[in-house]
């Protein structure tokens, strides 16, 4: 057996290296796992690879017919909104000798199952881009609030922590300044969201309603933390004229568990609107029915989502330091405790006002998520009462934004010791100017010292052949960085010529590395001096991450630049910008055709020009004047350099 998937022109390989077994998260209807898309010449000989998504899905005839006409449709035709995520392929055989184990269950996934073996699910596989970054449910417990930890390669939950790790997550929960800027974070959020819905309500040529907004279905990138809508399989397109649609879905008991073979609702529990919820059989509807038809979906619904997310968000640390069945299973703690009218509708921050600091959330905030989950009546889809539009909602967290202060100043002490701190920082700033030459020419000096020491302790306790060890990358850059800021111009460039070498001895830069070899190019002053780490940092950017690390090179912004950064701007450009002229990719292409210095990087561009598909072949075709054959013939030809 293999856990393989050979395509025509890329083979798929489950990618264990972040997660054990390679296994992400199991969907509504999918088996999620990080996988590997490896690009073979024509000899067979595997390349390239670039990390993906590999989605296996239940394969019967009728859920592979409607992934076709519906999902892969709407996919398609949200293709140019960098915000949504894509999907590469779509592989409907992944053959006979596939053989993969979903982690813990005893289950594994084949490419049929003739014997109807409950330990077998027979699926298909949808190969989608992978967001390098968190998701937002993954940002709010592990980035933010360390609700979760990494310990022996798995995740642990706050109720697994010891004492004294619990006590750290509360002392930063009541620090003022950190739950503000949580609260600040939200509203960019709930922003960004709310413009990425509008989009695909909206603007796109076919209307479409999401129906499964949730956190696990919106990625938070890691580089510059920007929103990633996902997972459109319960997703529909609204009739031309219409602002509803219609969907039966199969009558369900609600006294039994909810299991993939019997769903309560159109979405997810905890977060689909009340009209998304099957029919019961044998049991009683959870909601009070009034003011809404079940299985009439519209725009209100997934705005209802929208709310039932951020206060999810909003109260996290209490949700998951309250209640070990939330922290462990949330679908489990909303099944048994929100399907009922008072828990499910008219949500509130009351749960964070029975916290220890009670009560922070800007009053704007509450009426906002309240109105979102209001419960249904008779004139919901007419009511001022309700949300009816993106534009209206967005309209509330702007004025929400704008009226809520970085901090409460009445609140807290350093803003109320601001006036006297001032006075007195006013008296010293003559003495620190006289002092500042030489506290910079000591300040060097020990942090070259604290540099080479480190360096000494990592390569004296790494046991393997990577160039350091990833725990100590942190103290590495912030060591760096004091360096670069306690330099002079010659020095700075000294001081990166070093970081660099020491990062480059295995002829490789990651992403995380380049993250901070572009901070201290931008300490650099002349662009000059830069070009000559840029194209450095192309010549030896890792393979699997140069879309990362072109992103990187992409925010310096520069104005000219060599053909390197040239390079990773058109990589950026071609896989980000909806309005890129693509012809000029191509030219440049032409240009570093025969390129060994960028060779990973050339065939990366070539790859992503044809991962857009015929509208950009066609638009490089009309601008070069060759036939649309001969530019997809030459893309292939650097492809299998």
């Amino acid at each position: 057996m293999s856990t393989q998937i050979k395509g025509t022109k890329f083979h798929y390989e489950i990618d264990t290296k972040d997660f054990p077994h390679g296994f992400i998260a199991m969907g509504t209807e999918s088996f999620v796992f990080m996988g590997r898309k490896i690009s073979v010449d024509k000899n067979g000989k595997t390349d390239l690879s670039f990390s993906c998504v590999l989605k296996f899905k239940p394969k019967t005839e009728e859920r592979l017919e409607r992934f076709k006409e519906q999902e892969l449709k709407i996919f398609e035709e949200l293709q140019e909104c960098r915000s949504v995520a894509r999907i590469y392929d779509v592989i409907e055989d992944i053959g006979e000798d596939f053989e993969l184990e979903i982690p813990g269950t005893g289950v594994f996934i084949r490419s049929r199952n003739p014997n109807k073996s409950q330990s077998i699910r027979a699926c298909f596989c949808v190969v989608e881009e992978y967001i390098d970054g968190w998701s937002l449910e993954q940002y709010c417990r592990r980035k933010f609030w360390g609700l979760e930890k990494q310990k022996n390669n798995n995740w642990v939950s706050f109720h697994d922590f010891t004492d004294l790790e619990k006590e750290e997550v509360i002392k930063k929960y009541k620090n003022e300044k950190i739950f503000f800027r949580y609260q600040d974070k939200l509203l960019h959020f709930m922003q960004s969201l709310c413009g990425i819905l509008m989009f695909i309500s909206t603007t796109s040529k076919k209307k479409v309603l999401h129906l499964d907004i949730k956190p696990e279905n919106i990625m938070v990138t890691r580089q510059s933390e920007e929103l990633v809508l996902i997972d459109f399989g319960r997703s529909v397109f609204l009739p031309d004229e219409g602002t509803f649609v219609y969907h039966n879905m199969r009558k369900v008991d609600y006294k039994q568990p909810e299991n993939i073979n019997s769903l309560y609702s159109h979405g997810t529990i905890g977060f689909s609107a009340p009209e998304c919820y099957a029919l019961p059989a044998e049991s009683d509807f959870p909601f009070s029915q009034v003011g809404y038809e079940i299985g009439r979906m519209s725009i209100e619904s997934d705005i209802f989502s929208f709310g039932a997310t951020f206060w999810e968000c909003m109260n996290i640390v209490e949700l998951v330091t309250k209640n070990k069945t939330f922290a462990d299973d949330p679908r489990k703690f909303y099944e048994e405790n929100l399907l009922n009218d008072k828990a499910y509708f008219n949500r509130d921050l009351s749960l964070e006002c029975t916290g220890p600091l009670g009560g922070r959330y800007h009053r704007s905030l509450q009426d906002i998520i309240r109105k979102c989950t209001k419960q249904r009546t008779e004139d919901y889809l007419e009511s001022d009462r309700f949300y009816h539009s993106y534009e209206d909602l967005k309209s509330d967290i702007e004025d929400a934004r704008d009226s809520i202060p970085t901090v409460k100043k009445g609140e807290n002490k350093q803003i109320r010791n601001a006036a006297i701190i001032l006075g007195t920082c006013i008296g010293c700033i003559f003495s620190l100017l006289l002092f500042s030459f030489v506290y910079k020419a000591v300040g060097y000096r020990i942090a070259t010292g604290d540099w080479e020491e480190i360096i000494e302790d990592i390569d004296s306790h790494t046991a393997s052949n990577s160039a350091y060890q990833a725990t100590q990358f942190d103290k590495l850059s912030k060591i760096v960085m004091e360096r670069m800021q306690l330099s002079d111009d010659s020095q700075k460039k000294e001081v990166c010529q070093e970081c660099f070498d020491y990062l480059c001895r295995d002829n490789d830069i990651s992403a995380l590395e380049t993250t901070l070899i572009i901070s201290m190019i931008k300490e650099i002053g002349d662009d000059s001096d830069k070009m000559v780490f840029i194209d450095k940092l192309i010549e030896y950017a890792n393979p699997a991450e140069i879309s990362s690390i072109s992103s990187s090179v992409n925010s310096l912004g520069l104005k000219d630049g060599s053909s390197a950064y040239k390079l990773a701007v058109a990589i950026y450009s071609a896989e980000n910008n909806t309005n890129y002229d693509y012809y000029e990719a191509y030219q440049l292409l032409l240009e570093l055709e025969n390129s060994i210095t960028y060779r990973n990087s050339v065939k990366h561009l070539a790859i992503s020009l044809n991962n857009k598909g015929d509208r950009v072949l066609n638009e490089i075709a009309e601008k070069s004047g060759l036939t649309r054959s001969e530019v997809a013939e030459f893309l292939n030809k650097v492809e299998e350099l």
